[in-house]
């Protein structure tokens, strides 16, 4: 039975991962290995239930742009840029949803490979640190720039990340600065397109909820708030970093954490 305080370090850690492009998938498989190892299904509804404090703070930061794609959406105005990022955002979500339900159960197996996690790791680095030459084009295409190959393409990234230690962020904002996209436009992107990624994966094991007992339900429930609130936080923190061209920075943290990961990993015998 998982207790508050491990939930609630859980939940900080979601909070943080998910926004920051270091991958929360990866730091809470390496969390429950190391500190809270529990059954499969338990770790499974803790981490739908945390994952739905960090969409609820998705929706609420950019609550802006989804009340203008509503709005966009019901006066049908065609030219506005955010009528056309409804569609984007659905044609970019093709990829994950597609490989998220045919791949379903390899990729759960890859949730307890210490290996995979860090080999990812270092993968999510790497791309990180290559964004340093997409910053350096100067590029400014803008929202009404977005086209549907960048969707595409971002959406084929973000697939990527359902594999533990590839985050979701530094595939999909890294995708956009590669397709040219201003810094602030690839972040706003990526988050939107996350939201019907995550509430799709939400949907599908929703259930798994109902396997907690009572006394770790209100543990869970105290982790999804503090998920909630520290993933505003690091929304805020991660546009501020978008803004100052420091994004190849977290390489820097991704590189020996994966490195570390694979000689504990490989000391263990896996």
């Amino acid at each position: 039975m998982i207790t508050v305080g491990q939930a609630c370090m859980l939940g900080a850690v979601q909070g943080l991962t998910e926004f920051l492009p270091v991958s929360s998938d990866g730091h809470l498989a390496l969390l429950h290995t190391l500190i809270a190892p529990l059954p499969a299904r338990e770790t499974l509804a803790i981490d739908v239930a945390l994952h739905a404090g960090t969409l609820a703070a998705t929706l609420g930061y950019f609550r802006h742009d989804l009340l203008g794609m509503l709005r966009a959406l019901v006066a049908r105005e065609q030219h506005d840029w955010r009528w056309r990022w409804i569609g984007l955002l659905a044609l970019g979500s093709v990829p994950v949803a597609l490989v998220g339900y045919g791949a379903r159960t390899a990729i759960e197996h890859t949730f307890t490979s210490m290996t995979v996690v860090g080999v990812s790791f270092l993968i999510t680095g790497t791309l990180l640190f290559f964004t340093r030459l997409a910053r350096t084009a100067r590029t400014v295409r803008t929202e009404a720039d977005v086209s549907a190959v960048d969707a595409l393409a971002i959406g084929c990234l973000q697939a990527t990340a359902l594999l533990p230690g590839i985050s979701r962020s530094a595939t999909t904002i890294s995708g956009g600065l590669f397709r040219g996209l201003r810094a602030d436009v690839a972040a706003r992107f990526s988050f939107l397109l996350g939201i019907p990624a995550v509430f799709g994966a939400q949907l599908l094991e929703m259930h798994a909820i109902g396997s907690l007992d009572p006394a770790s339900r209100d543990a869970v429930l105290a982790g999804t708030v503090v998920a909630g609130l520290t993933g505003v936080a690091a929304i805020w923190a991660l546009m501020r970093v978008m803004r100052s061209g420091r994004l190849h920075y977290f390489a820097y943290y991704l590189w020996p954490l994966g490195t570390l990961v694979l000689m504990s990993s490989w000391g263990r015998g896996g």
